[in-house]
């Protein structure tokens, strides 16, 4: 009881005084002096014991650690490809639909892009070729394209031209010929699958250069024809990083990128793909022309109130940066800033939630210039409590991954549950019913479901399978 107070006095100080309590507690080491370049670093459920692995890609090999009591303590070196290859998108995810997380990774240096099938447990495949002779292999990203309940892949070339994707015949990881978006297009380097305009397919958003310098592909017809192109701006320089999401709480996608030396948002105004002018969240005034930029942009919850935060890395100056959506209608709260360790810079900002308690910490690459060898570490969010109140007690969602049903269950009596994609699109509602909830109508992949009683909300994750 008395800690209950104290809590309730320190969350009413901080609403007063608008103070941003810092979210995020001190280093952990996960690994130290890698003497190799590495090229990525991903983290998932890799070995299926319920909590995340990392993965890191490097110029030596390819290989991934345990998180061995679900608390981010790491050990336990796996080997799982010799040969490193310079790459600059990869991905964990089910591709062929077993339960199990694969590796999808576009090798640049080899032109390819390619995926490594574990068979559980942490056991995986050689690499299994999905698409070769790609002039510099650029972004990749998978997903159901042509609504057929399966993960498709979408491809761009890095330093040559062309956008591509390849549909997924039998769910087991065969894929057909290579299709064609736009041959023109060049420096297609990263993309990202939503539903721009709200009409119930995925449609692609891509930095690719042509007439446009930020644009998105139209799944016009919910089957994978990309015939129309919309511009999303049309100059200044490069926007190597950025991400979609919705921000201000209205049920459509937003654009968070980073541009020269400023990151911005770009709201979709209407639902159906048209962004408006830029909003500036943070501009670097430090770093010198032509050196350093904003990376590793992800938007995800980092204060478990229901909205969309932002965060990414700024290399040496500014350390890892992140913004709190204050009221859940896209007002960002002024930077807070993580210190990288002295001497070093930040690189490949991975959200996971490393120890299992239910909020998203930190993966952090430090890289030592002067000694040249890198250390990795973890940042644990220290967040107790959303902005909604207490949180609900002893919720559990059961089965996890779910089928066709999922119960939503806890020691109060719920009023509602609300389940959002990762993206923060809510999806789907639930007013009654709680003990069987009928989720066949939901795509497979990841939710939030949001819990909400009379005392309190709780965020949990629910897998759709």
């Amino acid at each position: 009881m008395i800690k209950s107070y104290i809590i309730t006095i320190l969350v009413a100080l901080c609403a007063c005084t608008g103070l941003q309590a810092q979210l995020f507690g001190p280093q952990n080491v996960v690994y130290e002096n890698m003497d190799t370049i590495l090229y990525g670093v991903q983290s998932g459920d890799l070995d299926t014991d319920g909590d995340p692995d990392i993965i890191f890609f490097t110029t030596e090999n390819v290989f991934w650690i345990e998180n061995i009591d679900g608390n981010g303590t790491f050990a336990n070196e796996h080997i799982l490809d010799s040969n490193g290859v310079q790459t600059f998108a990869q991905s964990l995810v089910d591709l062929d639909d077993d339960g199990n997380l694969d590796i999808l990774v576009s090798y640049f240096e080899d032109d390819r892009v390619v995926w490594y099938k574990n068979l559980g447990n942490g056991t995986f495949t050689g690499l299994l070729l999905i698409a070769g002779n790609l002039n510099d292999a650029g972004g990749v990203v998978t997903g159901d394209i042509d609504d057929d309940g399966d993960l498709d892949v979408v491809l761009g070339v890095s330093n040559g031209n062309g956008l591509y994707w390849k549909e997924h015949l039998d769910g087991n990881g065969t894929f057909g010929p290579i299709q064609t978006i736009d041959a023109g297009i060049s420096q297609a380097r990263t993309q990202r699958l939503g539903d721009i305009d709200g009409d119930g397919d995925l449609d692609i958003v891509t930095n690719g250069l042509g007439t446009e310098r930020m644009s998105w592909f139209e799944n016009t017809d919910g089957l994978g024809n990309f015939s129309v192109q919309h511009g999303i701006e049309t100059s200044g320089l490069y926007e190597n990083f950025f991400q979609i999401a919705d921000l201000d709480g209205d049920n459509d996608l937003d654009l968070v990128s980073s541009k020269d030396k400023s990151v911005i948002w770009r709201e979709n105004t209407d639902g159906l793909g048209t962004f408006g002018t830029p909003n500036v969240l943070f501009t670097d005034t430090i770093t010198p022309p032509g050196i350093g930029g904003f990376v590793s942009i992800h938007l995800v919850d980092l204060d478990n109130d229901g909205d969309i935060d932002i965060t990414y890395d700024s290399g040496f100056e500014y350390g890892k940066v992140y913004h709190i959506n204050t009221d859940g209608t896209g007002t960002f709260a002024a930077p807070e800033f993580i210190d990288p360790p002295v001497g070093g810079t930040t690189a490949y900002n991975v959200p996971v939630d490393m120890d299992s308690d239910g909020d998203i910490d930190l993966l952090n690459n430090c890289l030592f210039p002067d000694t040249d060898l890198r250390n990795q570490y973890w940042y644990e969010n220290t967040t107790i409590l959303g902005t909604q109140g207490f949180s609900v007690n002893h919720v559990k969602i059961t089965p996890n991954p779910a089928g066709t049903l999922v119960a939503v269950s806890s020691d109060e009596p719920i009023k509602e549950v609300g389940f959002y994609q990762m993206f923060g699109v809510l999806v789907k509602t639930v007013a009654k019913g709680f003990h069987a909830i009928d989720v066949t109508n939901l795509a497979s992949g990841v939710y939030l479901l949001k819990i909400k009683t009379d005392t309190g909300t709780s965020v949990k994750k629910m897998i759709k399978k």
